[in-house]
């Protein structure tokens, strides 16, 4: 019985050890996962690293223009 407790308590310590990151689940294209697959082990990286890295840029970015927009319509007294 305690061999079967300790077994378990290690095989919840075994993985992959958490970082700074804040996963979320997501559906992708199966396509594009395959290909992210082939990308990513070429570079010795997790699919979601590769993903994650490849859009920080382009989402910021709308997201920025987007916040200044809303401040931009919040300033004239109508946001829309």
């Amino acid at each position: 019985m305690a061999t079967a407790v300790l077994e378990r308590d290690m095989a919840k310590q075994m993985g992959r050890p958490k970082g700074d990151r804040n996963d979320v689940s997501t559906r992708i294209d199966k396509r594009v996962v395959g290909m992210a697959r082939v990308v990513a082990t070429h570079r010795g990286i997790t699919i979601a690293e590769l993903l994650s890295d490849t859009l920080e840029g382009p989402i910021e970015k709308a997201y920025l223009e987007l916040m200044a927009k809303a401040d931009k319509e919040a300033k004239k007294g109508g946001a829309k």
